[in-house]
């Protein structure tokens, strides 16, 4: 919702500023770390730079909540990969869950929203693969690296990565209204420090596919909001839809107990 409130800088611009602005803030925090650690937190960096910039530009050309459903759907990528590459099959239940919670998630969209371009599906579904993956990386490092100091040092990567494209290309990175850089000010202070460094922390606890699949509660904590504030009563296909999402996350994110005979 924010990012759709700046209406003056491109998606690359205003990812840029997020990162280094974060990077600012958690400098103090930063430490040294291994030389794998370093490369994974390297890679872990273009792929937030490749989410963010997707993500962003899909706002550009599709709706808000067709934008996050297809970003959304990073939880099934995460648990592909964590199959795949690192041979750690999520809990059976966490496909359960899914198969609840994403189409909750479909519900809550009206028809109408899903006519969206194609180029900007493409992006957003681009921005859920790449921000998938730089979650199962940051499952693995967070394993040894302090919250602040990954974090800093990721967001600084994705800013290295940004700052060509921002020098270089034709938008402008400076010169916006005081309220677009109050909007960018929250972005970083809201969305970022406290959402996205809160699943980095989760990280350290909970397996990727799993702390990919709360932001399923995104498209619910939208229309909740927009509710409040907005006074946007929401539909009766929000309300089922968001129902869905919240039973389908309590049976995919459920503690795993020792003497639980579903445990893989």
């Amino acid at each position: 919702v924010i990012v759709s409130a700046i209406d003056d800088a491109a998606a690359h611009v205003v990812a840029f500023w997020r990162m280094a602005g974060t990077t600012v803030l958690l400098a103090p925090f930063i430490k040294r770390v291994s030389r794998r650690d370093g490369l994974l937190m390297c890679a872990a960096g273009a792929l937030l730079a490749v989410h963010f910039v997707a993500w962003f530009a899909s706002l550009e050309t599709i709706a808000v909540m067709r934008s996050t459903l297809l970003v959304t759907i990073a939880p099934i990528w995460a648990g592909l990969i964590e199959l795949g590459i690192l041979k750690r099959p999520p809990m059976a239940r966490f496909w359960w869950g899914l198969l609840i919670a994403l189409p909750g998630v479909g519900v809550m969209c009206s028809v109408g929203a899903l006519s969206g371009e194609l180029r900007g599906d493409l992006l957003a579904v681009l921005g859920g693969m790449s921000g998938a993956a730089y979650f199962v990386i940051g499952g693995e490092v967070r394993k040894r690296v302090q919250v602040t100091s990954y974090a800093a040092m990721v967001c600084g990567v994705a800013g290295l990565c940004l700052l060509p494209w921002v020098a270089f290309g034709d938008a402008s990175a400076t010169g916006f209204e005081l309220d677009t850089w109050l909007l960018m000010g929250a972005l970083i202070l809201g969305p970022q420090l406290i959402g996205h460094n809160g699943l980095n922390f989760a990280l350290k606890y909970i397996a990727a596919s799993t702390v990919t699949a709360i932001t399923l509660l995104e498209p619910v904590g939208a229309a909740f909001l927009a509710w409040i504030f907005l006074a946007q009563e929401p539909s009766h296909q929000e309300v089922v839809g968001g129902l869905l999402v919240l039973v389908g996350l309590v049976i995919a994110t459920r503690p795993t107990s020792k003497a639980d005979p579903g445990a893989d």
